[in-house]
């Protein structure tokens, strides 16, 4: 019986872009099932990255910049605000006094991961792309503050002088 290796690169090329559309998940646990697919699939994992940016410790967003820093297989890369850290304010009315310091809490830690983000974004040589993808959250209701903003524009020129 033929395994998955013995497809033709072309379809399995089929397979692994179907799935990165899909499911990124699933391209993740094939690529654990075996050497040789990790290594197949090692450059399309990276090509093109979606990052979860929530707070708290798992945010995928900061473990991805502190373990990626100098990876030259990363070209492009979208983050995905969580509600919370789009609604990361300085001055947003809370309901009370627990409100306000969970969302101080909010702010500091969104603040640390977008440090650590933009100290990575000028060493990945390759990357020609930075989106942020907003889709999910309601027109209005929450946005991504000037100073989280700012903080990425000033990363990216030292992008721009690279890809010239």
């Amino acid at each position: 019986m033929a395994g998955l290796l013995d497809l033709p690169k072309e379809i399995l090329d089929m397979v692994c872009v179907e799935l990165q559309t899909s499911s990124p998940r699933s391209l993740w646990a094939m690529a654990l099932t075996c050497k040789q697919l990790s290594m197949f699939l090692d450059g399309r994992l990276y090509k093109e990255v979606s990052l979860l940016w929530s707070p708290g410790s798992r945010s995928s967003l900061a473990k991805f910049a502190r373990a990626h820093q100098d990876d030259l297989r990363v070209q492009a890369l979208r983050i995905q605000p969580s509600r919370r850290i789009l609604n990361s304010k300085p001055y947003r009315s809370g309901s009370g006094h627990g409100d306000r310091l969970s969302h101080l809490d909010d702010i500091t830690t969104a603040s640390t991961h977008l440090r650590i983000f933009c100290v990575m974004l000028p060493t990945l040589e390759n990357l020609t792309t930075v989106s942020i993808y907003t889709d999910d959250v309601q027109e209005g209701s929450a946005w991504l503050s000037g100073p989280f903003l700012a903080n990425i524009l000033r990363a990216l020129p030292l992008l721009l002088s690279i890809s010239r």
